[in-house]
């Protein structure tokens, strides 16, 4: 009796025990599914509102697996071995962690990268154990996440801050350049698209280029980024000779991490080239002007031809949290930067994308510094070539010393969500253009952006400026864009109020409604509606619509 007791308790025991655990875990129970930690060595993690805090593995195909582990984003490669499991080829950011993430940090580390026991239980939570340390992780699929939310089951909830990577360069925005810098360039090149269509063929016929991408990165530090982008415009009603337009502008851009590619520390140097040209006798940039409008209905869509827009070294102090540039560039991709301003596929008028009170200058020769004096506040300043223009054949200071300078400050709620949470504050100053004829200016701007449930974004300008160098005088720009949450489709609203500096001209009233259309992977189609209220230079019309449509494909 006593024997068949021990064995019918033994046999309970075994079925328990294989009640709550898978004894061999395979690629096919990982590939696609997402973990979060739930507890270190049986000690639940601190309460915290920034999911973007808890640590989480993201299993890919072929057993890529991304994730965080406390402050830092990293991927690498999984491998399950003789019953272990690790991650090879770990790389990461290198952000400072404060207390008390830094310590869970390096035990989620540590763990990841040397050989651990692996299993799952009958819920598909998974147990990463080593000699000193137990990770527990909760199954949390975004498949799951959107079934919870109302969402359709077959899709993936992705918001703003979503940043699935497709060649490896980075898994955060640029700390402090814009959309249009050439970090931001690549940075949006290579973030994961949740496309309406998928077309294997197509997307195929890119594999090679991005594989070729990958290992230039991988062994020698460079980076790529390059689109062609095109736009059609017209007018409801024109007081000049057009009333329609149409451009285009490929853009290649290449970064070189010269010193310091595994530090965060790293200096590059940074090559921008766009060809700009027109398809019909009139640019999206000019076509305001057939409407009496001053101003641009489409940004950076001119006739100039080949222009060098960037040719500088920058350089990152304190692990990151201080950058300089030296070089050439342009200060609007810098300063004043809030996380929406992309002319390539989401507003297109000028005065929503940037503040029209700034003498706006271009691609020109300068040095400009940032830095986080802690994890919110930020400063920055900068000076360059007032006369610098995209097409001016690399002069230099050509019309000898008249400068643009400007000084900024602003705050966020950590370093990563500067795109996507901002507000700041900057006076700037330009000098009197002798030969040009145009006198000097200054003013001030403020501007705000804020993510909430990370798929809708609001903004707002506010800009004051003294002398005629500018297009307005005052200026306010209120907005919103919408993020949708199973597709990288964009839609938004913006309007824009301005006094141009003739107070005989009258004031000028601009709105524009997009939507960006991701097509597929490397195809995102932008229609958008612009209407043109009290055209300062037009005694005839009180309003004139902007139909508008671009295509833009990265490659």
């Amino acid at each position: 009796m006593r024997t068949r007791a021990v064995l019918i308790s033994l046999i309970c025991n075994l079925a328990v025990s294989a009640a709550f655990a898978q004894s061999t875990v395979t690629a096919t129970d990982l590939q696609h599914h997402r973990w979060v930690l739930e507890t270190i060595n049986d000690d639940a993690l601190p309460v915290t509102e920034n999911k973007g805090k808890i640590p989480e593995l993201d299993f890919g195909e072929q057993m890529q697996v991304t994730g965080n582990m406390g402050c830092n984003q990293f991927n690498g490669q999984a491998v399950l071995r003789d019953g272990f499991f690790l991650i090879e080829a770990m790389a990461s950011t290198r952000m400072m962690c404060p207390p008390p993430w830094g310590d869970i940090e390096i035990a989620v580390q540590t763990a990841l990268g040397h050989e651990s026991t692996i299993s799952l239980d009958v819920e598909k939570n998974l147990t990463l154990q080593t000699a000193d340390t137990t990770l527990i992780f909760r199954l949390e699929d975004w498949v799951a996440a959107a079934q919870a939310e109302g969402g359709m089951p077959d899709e993936v909830a992705h918001g703003f801050h979503s940043r699935g990577s497709r060649i490896g360069y980075t898994k955060s925005p640029p700390v402090f350049g814009g959309r249009n810098s050439p970090s931001g360039e690549i940075d949006e090149a290579d973030v994961e698209i949740d496309a309406a269509f998928r077309f294997p063929s197509f997307d195929a016929a890119f594999e090679p280029w991005t594989a070729w991408k990958k290992r230039q990165n991988e062994e020698h530090g460079l980076q790529f980024s390059a689109h062609y982008s095109t736009t059609y415009q017209s007018l409801s009603d024109s007081i000049g000779s057009e009333d329609q337009a149409s451009a285009g502008v490929l853009r290649g851009t290449a970064k070189w991490t010269l010193v310091g590619r595994d530090t965060p520390n790293h200096g590059s140097l940074n090559v921008m080239l766009d060809h700009r040209h027109n398809f019909r006798d009139e640019t999206p940039a000019n076509l305001g002007g057939q409407a009496g409008y001053i101003g641009q209905t489409g940004m950076l869509y001119t006739d100039q031809g080949f222009s060098v827009i960037n040719l500088n070294w920058q350089q990152a102090f304190r692990d990151g949290y201080t950058g300089l540039i030296v070089g050439r560039y342009d200060p609007n991709d810098y300063m004043n930067v809030l996380g929406y301003v992309n002319p390539w596929s989401i507003f297109s008028n000028l005065a929503i994308n940037l503040d029209t009170t700034i003498a706006l200058p271009d691609a020109s020769w300068g040095i400009a510094a940032g830095s986080f004096v802690n994890e919110q506040w930020y400063v920055m300043g900068g000076i360059n070539d007032a006369n610098g223009l995209g097409s001016d054949n690399l002069e230099f200071f050509d019309g000898g010393s008249e400068f643009f300078t400007f000084a900024h400050i602003g705050w966020t709620p950590s370093k990563d969500e500067r795109y996507f949470k901002s507000v700041h504050v900057m006076t700037w100053h330009v000098d009197e253009r002798e030969d040009l004829g145009i006198d000097s200016a200054h003013g001030v701007a403020l501007a705000a952006n804020w993510t909430f449930d990370d798929r809708w974004m609001p903004f707002a300008r506010l800009g004051f400026s003294k002398g005629s160098a500018p297009i307005y005088n005052e200026s306010v720009t209120l907005g919103v864009i919408h993020k949708f949450m199973y597709r990288s489709d964009l839609v938004g609203i913006a309007a824009n109020h301005g006094s141009p500096p003739d107070n005989s001209l009258r004031d000028q009233t601009s709105v524009e409604a997009f939507w960006r259309f991701q097509f597929s992977q490397n195809v995102a189609i932008t229609p958008s509606l612009q209407l043109l209220i009290d055209p300062a230079l037009n005694p005839v019309d009180d309003k004139i619509w902007v139909f508008g449509v671009r295509a833009r494909i990265t490659f």
